[in-house]
């Protein structure tokens, strides 16, 4: 079967990079944004360490809730477990999914119109040690059983790929030793066949980063007729210096990015690439990066699964920043596939430090990076190069002077929950905060407020400007000592009632699998929402949703509810437009000041009203020509009353409520 596909494989490389030709010389010009086709996919690990009853459902969710983030890939991992000492091989485990489960994973990604991989994994019982140094005896009683279990779990795997429609599938994953010891080369070329049998999409194998080069895994693996890809989990070592890393700054330093692109580059043009290309007889082989992760630890750039230390995002935000920029147009030149970042925030990984999700999840120390990674496919992100803008957020709701407004709703048929303020506990934007104690684990909708005042108007001045630019913001705590025996699971829905229209709701957020003590910081694009412009009113819902014994209270605490502008415009106090701010711009301001709402009149920072804020705006402007660089500055006869009024004026925050 294989040399069919293998050629259809090579054929259609051929015709897209035809296609690709005639333009992508002009469109590799922006290693800031993801463009597909040009740029390797990039996309996500999904890894499950659980084997639940709505499993289906468990992983069609996660595909999805990579999709909404904006990725274009999936790498699906079916998880079994061998026995040290007899190789045996359990076709099922309470610690790995059904591949009915990954079934359900691989149909959902391939209707969003994702690429899909399945990427199997095996690990010792009881995760003893790691599977890169398993290695019977060949010939042995237990490699021999080994041997045969494996090459039946791949056969099984392989058969769900291809009845779903799964794109690629790799032959293992980290099967170090078993990979370098040449007595098992027959036994991998006897499973490669028989997956390709089977299988019809494209093949490889997810080898590690430091073996995936020897001699026996490029004579064995790599140069098999089948194999159509090299898959690297990409945890290079040393890819930068300790000093570089210590001098990485803060977020976008961007000289630190371009050392780490540098690196990238080095290792990739003369290392991995031209090892790749002398495959198959100088046929080649393109590279995927089936995994590759960095954790948010000082020193990440040196190694990258270095999991203590001094907490640095930025670090980890630049690292990942440099390797994208590194892989730009490598698709279109035939070089690389796709990057699969390790991993994705799913139910059953809630142990991994590596899990990430935009909204925060059961890491949040990598939601900095992953909001990054997201921006970064939908094309979003601002230049680090060139002019960025601070996020501007507004709190909307602190619960300083009570419950601001919140209540429970008593929707019918629910049970109560009931609302008080906090003091201490949860609180993240002064010492206050939202108590939210449920009597049983009974779904109900526990806080609801109806928007006025300055809250309506900042969402409908969002939903007016760029409702695809905001996020709203929350931060939920809980502690173990408010939390029932025996909970097994607890998270967070949000949901908003527009008048006139519909509602619509996004969960899960702040997902925990036990009684524990612990904070998580939610960011929920705007655009999940079904808001439009012209609302009158609008309701906002929050509900908690888990498993524990009934007739137990659960106390759950909630704060700062805040809605951020990711990209706020730039502030302008050129009122007259002649390219400079000077007192003639005061002068527009002062006529304004009460009354105005346009930049004529004197607003700078956009938000319809002219006062002291905009004041401060041409303040930190005046005598400056950030707006019309051929301009010249010409000082007015006022400036010495006009600096000295100025610096009399207090700043106040644009968006302070």
């Amino acid at each position: 079967m294989h040399h069919v596909h293998r050629q259809i494989f090579l054929v259609l490389i051929a015709v897209g990079l035809l296609l690709i030709g005639g333009f992508a010389e002009s469109t590799i010009a922006n290693p800031t944004i993801y463009e597909p086709g040009i740029d390797p996919g990039v996309g996500f690990n999904l890894v499950s360490w659980g084997n639940f009853a709505n499993g289906a459902t468990v992983w069609q969710n996660a595909v999805q809730a990579a999709y909404n983030a904006g990725f274009d890939e999936v790498s699906l991992s079916p998880v079994r477990f061998y026995t040290p000492g007899s190789g045996s091989i359990a076709s099922s485990s309470s610690s790995g999914p059904e591949l009915s489960h990954i079934a359900a994973g691989i149909i959902r990604g391939k209707q969003l119109g994702m690429r899909v991989t399945v990427n199997p994994f095996v690990e010792p019982v009881g995760f003893t040690g790691w599977r890169g140094t398993y290695n019977p005896s060949p010939g042995s009683a237990e490699s021999n059983t080994f041997w045969n279990d494996y090459q039946q779990y791949l056969v099984d795997v392989a058969a769900v790929a291809q009845a779903n429609g799964a794109d690629s599938m790799t032959v293992g994953t980290e099967l170090r030793a078993l990979e370098l010891n040449t007595g098992n080369n027959a036994k991998w070329t006897s499973v490669i066949n028989a997956v390709d049998s089977v299988f019809s999409g494209s093949l490889g194998y997810a080898s590690n980063w430091d073996s995936y080069n020897s001699t026996n895994t490029a004579n064995t693996i790599w140069d098999h007729l089948a194999i159509d890809y090299i898959g690297i989990d990409s945890y290079f070592t040393n890819l930068l210096s300790s000093g570089q890393s210590n001098a990485s700054g803060s977020y976008p330093n961007l000289n630190f990015i371009t050392q780490v692109e540098n690196a990238w580059n080095n290792k990739l043009d003369n290392e991995i690439l031209p090892f790749a290309a002398a495959r198959k007889g100088g046929a080649g082989l393109p590279v995927e990066f089936t995994e590759v992760g960095y954790l948010p630890y000082n020193g990440t750039t040196v190694n990258p699964q270095n999991g203590s230390g001094t907490l640095d995002r930025d670090e980890q935000n630049m690292a990942f920043e440099g390797l994208m920029r590194a892989l730009d147009g490598r698709k279109a030149a035939g070089e690389f596939l796709a990057t699969h970042i390790w991993q994705w925030d799913m139910q059953g990984s809630g142990g991994s430090q590596w899990n990430m999700n935009p909204n925060g999840g059961n890491q949040p120390t990598n939601q900095q990076t992953a909001q990054w990674l997201s921006s970064f496919v939908k094309g979003t992100n601002p230049d680090p190069g060139g002019t960025t803008t601070t996020p501007a957020t507004q709190v909307l709701y602190s619960f300083e002077a009570g419950l601001d407004g919140f209540s429970f709703p008593g929707f019918s048929g629910n049970s109560v929950s009931s609302l008080a303020q906090a003091t201490g506990t949860g609180a993240t934007e002064g010492t206050h905060s939202l108590a939210i104690t449920k009597t049983d684990d009974d779904w109900t909708w526990d806080a609801r407020v109806q928007m006025t005042g300055t809250q309506l108007q900042a969402m409908q001045s969002a939903l007016n400007d760029n409702i695809n630019n905001y996020v709203l913001e929350l931060d939920v705590t809980y502690d173990a000592a408010a939390l029932p025996s025996g909970l097994s699971d607890l998270n967070m829905h949000v949901s908003f009632q527009p008048t006139p229209g519909a509602w619509t709701q996004a969960y899960p957020f702040a997902d925990i699998n036990g009684r524990v003590s612990q904070s998580f910081h939610v960011e929920i694009p705007l655009n999940t929402f079904n808001l439009t412009t012209g609302l009158s009113g609008l309701a906002l819902h929050i509900g908690f949703d888990g498993a524990w014994p009934n007739g137990s209270n659960a106390t759950m605490y909630i704060d700062n509810i805040a809605l951020t502008d990711l990209f706020p415009d730039i502030a302008n106090a050129d009122f007259d437009g002649d390219g400079d701010v000077d007192g003639q711009d005061f002068l527009a301001w002062q006529r304004g000041f009460g009354t105005g709402t346009t930049l004529a009149q004197g607003d700078a920072n956009g938000d319809n009203i002219v006062d002291s804020s905009d004041l401060a705006i041409w303040q930190a402007q005046f005598a400056n020509v950030p707006f019309l660089a051929t301009s010249t500055v010409v000082p007015e006869p006022a400036t010495c009353w006009l600096i000295a009024f100025g610096a009399g004026i207090l700043f106040r925050r644009k968006l302070a409520v």
